[in-house]
């Protein structure tokens, strides 16, 4: 049977804790600075103490809460754990770019103009490897053309962006005018606005390009503004669970307790606050003892502790009227603890921090640290396409459709009125943009509507040309499938002739610009939608206020 430490080291541990009574020197006090009738308390408090023994690597178990009581380590040593759960705060998260929306607005001293061919410009802009949209063709514009075109593309990391400028040709194919590349981290997240330089081989007098060389071509002013992920409350943040952590260490004679007993909640929160400054928010789970093994002791050496009521602890108080004292002792000792606390998920942090970023360098699948649970992530996994079917059935598409691109420009007499219907295949339900007198081949619609989506598999594009006098014409037709638009769609659709063009000849590929976004996923994810009416580019800086020169 272990041996029970004498109760008289108990009773210097309580008096360590600030229960001494007045200052050596005045009447009823001992040689040690504590009156006869602290003494006396602290005597009858340690007989009340209850001596519980604990084995190394073992819980210290109690029907009462640990908060509500003392507990001092006669012999060995206890650690004071608890889970302890960290999560991402709002204001630290790095919203995604999902978007990014474009103004071409217009371009100054273009070449290739001549006295008999004035230019008829448009630009194309490429996004990638795979998207693209076009501007409408101005004819007779000159060196000098003005689009104010909008459009926009869904963002998936792309790293460049390149600007096209050609010459359209009725008769013969398009001629190059210039072209530039711009890398996409290039704009900034507030959004930029200036202008690129344009270059084009660089040519003899006869005309023949010289092999590696190159030319100024004019320039092109453009707008880029991003679209991000919103943070809201309702985002899915990083949180991070290490259970059984160990806050706190105790050695012999040391006192676990007090500050709870005293401050109640107040200790709790105290804790918590330490990670004020963090970029995790700290939550703890309830506190646990566990005796630890010492070194140099055997592995069977119990830890002995007294454990006091918290009753027993406040009538000691009021005896000895230190209740005011011991309460200021207690916050001081809560602040210290905090700073532990603090530098240890602080530790925690930076070592998952740390092994993330080796992860991701070197492309492994992120596992959290050992002894951590990761919880939840800050990205939804995205859905495939089949099951999007499912889930955003009944859901509102929202559609924009910008403008189409080498339709066929009409007859002698009549140039084509066009306009453009969109369904899902299947659906009855469509939406039908304005109609457009006399503007021939490369009509600007820019409208916007909403088709309620009920699983289908396509969205079907169709544009007519208007005749007052008999049926209309089908002029082209499109299909956008919905792998293609599951996830939102922002570009270019090829179409393929329609029945009044099939007898016809027809030059160059016909295109239509759209854009679809999903009302419910952007809810769902928070992402950042314009509102209708709401210019996509008045929150932009203007000319004057930013540099026309990339950075």
């Amino acid at each position: 049977m272990q041996p029970t430490p004498e109760k008289g080291a108990l009773e210097e541990a309580l008096a360590g804790l600030g229960c001494a009574g007045q200052s050596s020197g005045e009447p009823g006090v001992g040689a040690g600075g504590m009156t006869r009738a602290t003494s006396r308390s602290l005597r009858e408090l340690a007989k009340r103490a209850i001596v519980v023994h604990v084995r190394p690597g073992e819980e210290l178990l109690s029907c009462d809460s640990l908060e509500e009581g003392l507990l001092v380590v006669a012999k060995g040593s206890i650690s004071v754990q608890a889970d302890v759960h960290l999560t991402e705060k709002l204001e630290y998260l790095t919203p995604g770019k999902v978007r990014i929306r474009l103004f071409i607005d217009r371009a100054e001293r273009l070449v290739g103009d001549s006295l008999v061919d004035t230019l008829d410009p448009y630009c194309i802009v490429k996004l990638g490897a795979s998207k693209n949209f076009q501007t409408h063709a101005i004819e007779n514009a000159g060196t000098d053309p003005r689009w104010e075109y909008t459009s926009a593309f869904i963002y998936d990391g792309e790293e460049s962006m390149e600007f096209t400028v050609m010459d359209r040709n009725a008769l013969s194919t398009d001629s190059f005018c210039g072209s530039a590349t711009v890398a996409v981290s290039h704009f900034p997240d507030r959004g930029w606005t200036g202008k690129v330089e344009l270059m084009r081989p660089k040519r003899r007098q006869l005309f023949e390009p010289v092999m590696g060389e190159e030319e100024s071509a004019g320039s092109l002013y453009f707008t880029a503004l991003w679209d991000f992920e919103k943070i809201s409350p309702h985002t899915k943040m990083k949180e991070y669970v290490f259970p059984n952590t160990e806050l706190f260490v105790l050695q012999q004679l040391e006192i676990w307790g007090h500050e709870p007993v005293m401050l109640g909640s107040l200790f709790r929160k105290l804790l918590v606050r330490a990670s004020d400054d963090l970029r995790y928010a700290l939550e703890l789970g309830q506190f646990r003892v566990v005796a630890v093994e010492v070194a140099g002791d055997g592995t069977n050496q119990v830890t002995t502790c007294w454990k006091i009521s918290r009753h027993h602890l406040l009538e000691l108080l009021q005896a000895t009227r230190r209740e005011k004292k011991f309460v200021q002792e207690c916050q001081i000792a809560a602040l210290q603890k905090q700073a532990v606390v603090k530098k240890l998920i602080t530790q925690l942090i930076e070592k998952f921090e740390r092994e993330e970023a080796t992860k991701q360098a070197w492309a492994v699948p992120l596992s959290p640290p050992q002894g951590a649970r990761n919880r939840l992530t800050s990205i939804d996994q995205p859905l495939d396409a089949e099951s999007f079917r499912a889930a955003y059935c009944g859901s509102l598409a929202g559609i924009v459709v910008r403008s189409a691109a080498h339709l066929p420009p009409g007859g002698w007499f009549r140039r084509l009125q066009p306009y453009a219907v969109l369904r899902f295949r299947g659906s009855t339900a469509e939406l039908r943009t304005s109609v457009l007198a006399d503007v021939g081949g490369d009509p600007v619609w820019n409208c916007e509507g909403s088709l309620l989506y009920g699983g289908e598999k396509a969205l079907e594009i169709s544009v007519l040309d208007y005749n007052d006098r008999k049926n209309d014409e089908l002029v082209a037709v499109g299909t956008l499938f919905v792998e293609e638009f599951f996830r939102g769609f922002e570009g270019s659709v090829v179409l393929r002739p329609g029945r009044a063009m099939s007898k016809r000849k027809v030059g160059k590929s016909m295109s239509i610009v759209i854009g679809v976004q999903w009302e419910p996923l952007l809810n769902r994810r928070g992402l950042f939608a314009p509102s209708p009416g709401q210019n996509a580019f008045s929150d932009l800086p203007s000319a004057a206020q930013v540099s026309w020169d990339l950075p």
